[in-house]
């Protein structure tokens, strides 16, 4: 023990010279390793950005097909625009190019606009990337990705990027945000024991579809509804969020008349088309047997 505090005494300068070196050439290498990582994290993010400008999305990342050159670059252009105007902070122009139906379903007004969609992506100037997402008829839909400018901040994380989807309305040469694919009147109605269905409207969304419902009783006792669900042109089923209606509004009293925002479960998807409603079970009051009401749509 004495040969050890005597050797600690005689070099006290040296080991603590050399604990010295080792711990910073263990930070150095430490250091080093985490700004590898950054780098190499910045340039995949950079290679993303660049990869999503420099190809005119002419394929559907869904479905393969593709959309020809001349009508991708006009609807390539007119998202552009819509861009384009956010960040020149221009939100009148911006808000004007919206289709109809998207100021009806989300921003009646300019201010709501801003609000709801224009101060929540454009906080500072954005670039962005464009895909081909899926088109039907006179709709193409296209997935956008908002993006810090990383040249100039160095860095980008996940929470930077915002995705949108944006459709555009060939007819109309305006554009749907807020993944608003399509928006259609149908004002359809059927009546079967009584009980009158009429579906006035739908919504098309990336993740779903909304359908607008009025339902009348034209009996004298009550009835419930207990479920729904739709039916494609693919013969496929697709169920509905039918536990999101609130259950106080399920039962109709007699000559009463509700309206309903029904969500249909289906990923939108231009080869499959939703072509009948379907609220099976419907419950009579004082009667055995239940009711299944079927509308085209």
């Amino acid at each position: 023990m004495n040969k050890i505090i005597s050797y600690w005494n005689q070099n006290r300068g040296k080991i603590i010279l050399v604990i010295i070196t080792l711990a910073f050439l263990i930070f150095i290498i430490q250091f080093l390793n985490y700004v590898a990582k950054i780098q190499k994290r910045q340039q995949n993010n950079q290679n993303t950005v660049e990869e999503d400008f420099s190809q005119l999305p002419l394929k559907s990342i869904i479905t393969g097909e593709s959309v020809d050159k001349q009508t991708t670059e006009e609807n390539v252009n007119l998202i552009e625009q819509f861009i384009n105007l956010c960040n020149e902070a221009k939100t009148k122009e911006a808000y004007n190019m919206l289709t109809q139906e998207c100021k009806e379903a989300f921003y009646t007004t300019e201010e709501i606009f801003i609000k709801n969609y224009y101060e929540l992506i454009f906080t500072e100037k954005k670039l962005y990337g464009i895909k081909n997402y899926s088109s039907t008829s006179n709709y193409y839909t296209y997935e956008v990705k908002f993006y810090n400018d990383i040249l100039s901040t160095g860095k980008m994380q996940d929470s930077d990027i915002y995705q949108d989807y944006i459709t555009i309305d060939k007819k109309q040469q305006k554009i749907s945000i807020n993944s608003l694919i399509q928006a259609k009147a149908i004002n359809k109605t059927i009546e079967k024991d009584e009980i009158q269905v009429t579906v006035l409207s739908k919504e098309v969304y990336k993740e779903c579809e909304i359908y607008s419902i009025t339902i009348k009783n034209n009996r004298k006792q009550n009835i419930s509804l207990t479920s729904a669900y739709a039916i494609g042109d693919d013969n496929g089923k697709y169920d509905s969020f039918f536990n999101e209606i609130p259950s106080n509004s399920l039962t109709l009293g007699e000559k009463n008349t509700r309206n309903y925002r029904l969500k249909i479960n289906k990923i939108y998807n231009s080869s499959a088309t939703i072509e009948s409603i379907c609220f099976d079970n419907i419950i009579i009051e004082g009667e055995n047997e239940n009711i299944t009401i079927t509308i085209d749509v």
